[in-house]
């Protein structure tokens, strides 16, 4: 298992997210996107939350290292409150990653790589489920009208990043160009 940044986890398969979709949940908003190529995700981050019914670690090393924050959590709990709990449970090594089960209300699954940090928050997501009483599947697409707009966006910001490269490069070409004029004046 890799090394990935705190709050982070990899799609390994699935019915939902797809292989490669990463998973950043670093800030208050989740970000779900793609690894390896750039393309927009049609998945409401937020309806997408809302659909996880339970989690499940897959190997005994990972239930051990996740024992081990759960732990933490537990003292951190009594000693400071809910507050103390999510610092203890964060509080476990960074570089342990494990694989994770993510189920949803409709029966789909999907096998994550993840850190404890992004377990902890998905751990969370499916406690406020059960507290909200959410256990009905909602469509995690956005509708038409949503995705149409967004992929307009995402797609002039893919343009925004093409015109970004070659103005880059336009610069460059030109400062090599003045540089070998200089050195022909010079020789």
């Amino acid at each position: 298992m890799g090394n990935l940044e705190p709050f982070t986890g990899v799609t390994v398969t699935g019915q939902i997210l797809k292989e490669g979709y990463t998973l950043n949940w670093r800030n208050q908003e989740l970000i779900i996107g793609q690894k390896v190529k750039s393309e927009l995700i049609n998945i409401d981050t937020k309806k997408w939350k809302q659909n996880i019914s339970m989690l499940e670690i897959v190997s005994e090393d990972s239930v051990k290292n996740v024992q081990s924050a759960v732990v933490r959590g537990v003292i951190g709990n009594i000693a400071l409150g809910g507050a103390g709990a999510l610092a203890g449970a964060l509080s476990a090594k960074n570089d342990s990653t494990f694989h994770v089960i993510i189920r949803y209300h409709n029966g789909y699954v999907d096998l994550i790589e993840c850190d404890i940090k992004l377990y902890t928050k998905l751990l969370q997501q499916v406690a406020e489920n059960k507290r909200s009483g959410n256990s009905e599947f909602i469509n995690m697409e956005y509708d038409a009208e949503e995705y149409k707009r967004r992929k307009e966006q995402f797609n002039k910001g893919q343009t925004m990043d093409i015109v970004g490269c070659g103005v880059v490069l336009i610069i460059i070409i030109i400062i090599v160009i003045v540089f070998v004029f200089i050195g022909i004046l010079a020789g």
